[in-house]
């Protein structure tokens, strides 16, 4: 995913966002959880409980920090980008660092909308950024119900920069070509094609941060 962006000529950063659980901690995303072992969920799941959001943001922040300094990367507006939970993250991301954002790419928002008050889509009345949202209408983890009340707290705040579409045909993760089961290559070409278009007019220099 990151190689495709940079390939377009955007300096592009990558986040350990679980370094506290391990060096290089990964999970095997090439078959549905429900056909690995449980053991793989329960890892999945205390990884996750390890690492809440709130860290997350921390980290990218300071990982922000350290690129103002790199000659390598442009003195320009910056983009955000992710994919279930990381979807969930630039939600997180955008709200809680609106003055560094340009724009943001936030598909298949797993666990952003809860029953509690610090529900990740309760917040995106301090959104700033553009953003892109993109769901596939058989999507088990986010249900359209979900997509539903994302797109009723953008409007409780009157916040018309974000595009919300529904991809017929797709369900979880349609855009990872890894995961064979999930990938749906017309509908995740039309996700690329969303994301360049927003980064085209919202980042301008082709040297421009993605995170």
């Amino acid at each position: 995913m990151a190689h495709r962006v940079a390939t377009a000529g955007y300096y592009v950063m990558v986040p350990d966002l679980f370094h506290r659980s391990g060096d290089r901690v990964s999970f095997d995303t090439s078959k549905p959880f429900a056909d690995q072992p449980a053991s793989e969920w329960e890892r999945v799941q205390r990884v996750m409980g390890e690492n809440p959001d709130a860290n997350m943001v921390q980290d990218i922040d300071a990982l922000s920090a350290v690129v103002v300094d790199d000659p390598a990367a442009a003195d320009g507006p910056w983009g955000c980008v992710g994919y279930c939970m990381g979807g969930r993250v630039v939600l997180r991301v955008l709200s809680r660092l609106p003055d560094r954002w340009a724009a943001g790419v936030a598909c298949f928002t797993a666990g952003a909308v809860k029953d509690q008050p610090d529900s990740a889509h309760l917040d995106v009345g301090a959104i700033t950024a553009d953003l892109y949202m993109g769901y596939g209408n058989e999507d088990p983890v986010v249900p359209l119900s979900d997509v539903d009340a994302i797109r009723e707290a953008f409007d409780a705040v009157n916040k018309d920069n974000v595009e919300i579409e529904i991809h017929e045909g797709a369900g979880h993760g349609f855009i990872f070509r890894e995961r064979p089961p999930n990938y749906r290559k017309p509908q995740a070409e039309v996700l690329w094609e969303r994301m360049f278009d927003l980064f085209g007019r919202k980042l301008r220099s082709p040297s421009a941060a993605t995170v």
